[in-house]
């Protein structure tokens, strides 16, 4: 005769069941709440394409191949912030979108990477003309810094392909601009022997320690001529180079031009060699055709001058990163 209730093989059966129904039930709430993000994904996605793209036709850019940040949209007002927050933390979305222009045909991508580079609203002037400003996130742990465009490299048809910008301040060994007499203020020699001028050996190798951390897209892959003549040629493959003598000129009174080349040269503190007192300014990658032991740099009062890079003499000079950016990650 059964007794009333359930056997213990009963209750196993039971609960083995519910687990399993529990167990569809969670895969399938599970499967409709990440297609319902993802749809939702592809909607904002959808949005911000087409946000850039009205902001690209409407404000005549003039670098066809480039890069708009989601929040210069925002801020711009060509789409609401709280349309594109992130479905999973509800978070601002940070990326970006590439535009791209091939054939006569435009094309709009979103990226969730930033633009490395992003145009100043106070710049002088626009685009990748000389001397526009643009705050560039070099380092994913610091905040953006200034730079402006130096010079631009450009294909076989004359389209710019990248731009070469220029640093605001020189930079200290832990990769900070220098801007404040609170930041130590470094100098280097260009090259340890003048008797053997070997390009600007010392001056890169700080300056590659220096921006290490640096993102990897600024990596360089350049050839160098000197163009002073008196050493072959180097190959550039750090994260930022010395400026190019032919990249700068002399500060211009009258205009004003030049004025970000001059710009944060800090005197050095108590410092006087050879009758020089507080003297400073950047190194060039080009050493001095007249003199085998002397090369150029950027200094302090407005014009260029070449020193000496023997070692018997103090270093009275910093240097001043310029980053190569490809026009595909410059908005």
């Amino acid at each position: 005769m059964k007794k009333n209730g359930f056997t213990l093989i009963e209750l196993l059966a039971v609960l083995i069941i519910l687990a399993v129904i529990m167990l569809i039930t969670v895969v399938s709430v599970n499967s409709v709440l990440n297609s319902t993000k993802s749809s939702l994904s592809e909607t904002q996605i959808k949005k911000i394409e087409d946000a850039a793209k009205t902001y690209y036709l409407k404000e005549g850019m003039s670098i066809e191949d480039t890069c708009v940040s989601v929040s210069e949209l925002i801020t711009l007002g060509y789409i609401e912030g709280n349309e594109v927050k992130n479905p999973e933390d509800n978070s601002e979305i940070t990326g970006s979108v590439k535009i791209s222009h091939v054939s006569n045909q435009y094309s709009y991508e979103y990226q969730e990477e930033a633009c490395i580079c992003n145009w100043a609203e106070d710049s002088p002037v626009s685009g990748t003309n000389e001397g526009a400003k643009y705050n560039c996130k070099v380092d994913l742990n610091k905040e953006p810094y200034t730079f402006y465009v130096l010079s631009t490299n450009k294909d076989a048809s004359g389209n710019v392909e990248s731009v070469n910008l220029i640093m605001y301040a020189n930079i200290n060994e832990s990769g900070q601009p220098v801007d404040s007499e609170d930041l130590e203020h470094d100098a280097v020699e260009w090259f340890k022997d003048g008797s053997n001028v070997n390009g600007p050996v010392t001056a890169m190798a700080y300056l590659d320690d220096a921006t290490s951390e640096w993102k990897e897209e600024l990596s360089l892959n350049e050839t160098y001529t000197d163009e002073g003549g008196r050493y072959g040629t180097i190959t550039l493959n750090g994260k930022a180079r010395l400026p190019k003598k032919s990249e700068v000129s002399d500060y211009d009174e009258e205009t004003g031009a030049n004025w970000y080349l001059y710009d944060y040269l800090l005197d050095m503190e108590g410092y006087q060699t050879n009758g020089y007192s507080n003297f400073d300014g950047y190194w060039l990658l080009s050493s001095d055709a007249a003199r085998s032991d002397y090369a150029w740099f950027v200094s302090y009062h407005g014009v260029l001058y070449n020193y000496s890079v023997d070692s018997t003499s103090e270093p009275m000079v910093g240097v001043r990163p310029v980053i190569t950016v490809s026009t595909y990650d410059i908005g």
